[in-house]
């Protein structure tokens, strides 16, 4: 909503409220598709539902920096990126809101004045300090190094803050979940109708698919590259789709050496999934819940991942777990020529996120908040 829009008083309305704060960055899909998650499952469960989006109604000006957030950021208490926000802005417009529940969106999202207030429910959605550090030990720019390496380490030292003032914390990373000791509540999903086995057009027979920018997805994509003339020898008219958003030259030219088929760009990712046979997941750097696992799963794509990608999930998830190459190569040998196997894997991944990973499977959870 608009900085306009939520300064107007509360309105008459019998049903709780609950407010969603976040960055609000606009490449940010996934932080963007978790709000939409959240809201949709407060919404089924009764609640009105604000978000603010911080970075582009509340930006920060120098008034902002004040000694205590300064002295906040020393602390721990809060981490650097949180100074990007105006407190003083956010608090003026909650305060006209009055939420039932404020749910800030990650650490970037958080300050203690606002658990003083307001019942918070802090999402950290991952562990924010190991991506950083992940997208450190990726980088190849030295400058770059650095400043994941810093934000990582300010991430790490909230993550093991305590915050008393808090009345809940929660992480979409099953694995996540436990390190921080949050509740686990998972991004969740709407089931699409598409039946792989009737597909429109050409079809693949593995996909790729992800931000082609994230240094986690081309080292995945690397991996991918080193395995492939292994399965080109056992398999010659193999194929393989790349899809997604933002492709690096580095990307480019591996797509080009390996003969892999590229889609930039895709507008509906079920469309998109109904081209593939088979998924791949090789992700060997990952944190929080892998959303391409989770599409996949609830359009009936079986998938080979890595126990990496799938440590955001609950135990019992159904995909073909491959970590060495030779494992990752004799799963897609296998798989490829069983098209029963491809079936049933696909049938039984679409049937678990349903049940598990549903928006009503979650509105008991944001029922109990208001209590």
């Amino acid at each position: 909503m608009s900085k306009l829009e939520a300064e107007g008083r509360r309105p008459q309305d019998s049903r709780r409220r609950a407010v969603i704060i976040h960055l609000g960055r606009t490449n940010g899909m996934g932080a963007m598709r978790r709000v939409r998650g959240l809201a949709s499952i407060f919404e089924n469960a009764g609640y009105l539902v604000e978000d603010i989006a911080l970075r582009t109604d509340f930006k920060s000006g120098p008034r902002d920096l004040t000694p205590s957030r300064l002295a906040n950021v020393r602390a721990g208490r809060i981490v650097p990126e949180s100074l990007s926000w105006s407190l003083s802005a956010v608090l003026d417009v909650l305060d006209a809101l009055d939420p039932d529940v404020l749910v800030c969106e990650t650490a970037r999202a958080f300050d203690p004045a606002l658990a003083a207030r307001w019942k918070v429910i802090l999402d950290y959605v991952d562990r924010l300090s190991v991506s950083y550090r992940d997208r450190a030990s990726l980088s190849t720019s030295l400058i770059g190094r650095t400043i994941f390496e810093q934000l990582g380490s300010k991430m790490a030292r909230f993550e093991m803050s305590n915050t008393p003032d808090l009345h809940s914390r929660i992480a979409v990373g099953y694995a996540d979940a436990k390190a921080l000791c949050a509740e686990w509540v998972p991004i969740t999903v709407e089931a699409s109708a598409a039946n792989i086995w009737e597909p429109p057009g050409l079809v693949y027979d593995l996909v790729f698919f992800g931000s082609l920018e994230y240094l986690p997805n081309i080292e995945a994509l690397e991996y991918i590259a080193n395995i492939w003339p292994i399965v080109k020898s056992e398999r010659p008219a193999t194929t393989l789709l790349v899809a997604g958003a933002r492709p690096t030259e580095r990307v480019k030219a591996m797509v080009s050496r390996c003969g892999w088929s590229m889609w930039e760009d895709f507008d509906d990712i079920g469309e998109m999934l109904s081209h593939a046979r088979l998924s791949l997941v090789p992700l060997r750097h990952a944190s929080g819940m892998q959303t391409k696992v989770l599409d996949a799963a609830s359009h009936g794509i079986p998938q080979v991942v890595s126990a990496v990608g799938l440590a955001g999930f609950s135990p019992g998830f159904p995909a073909r777990v491959a970590d060495s190459e030779s494992e990752f190569i004799e799963a897609i040998l296998s798989l490829l020529e069983s098209r029963d196997e491809l079936l049933v894997l696909g049938e039984a991944s679409k049937a678990h996120v349903l049940t598990e990973y549903s928006v009503e499977r979650w509105v008991d959870w944001a029922d109990r908040l208001s209590l």
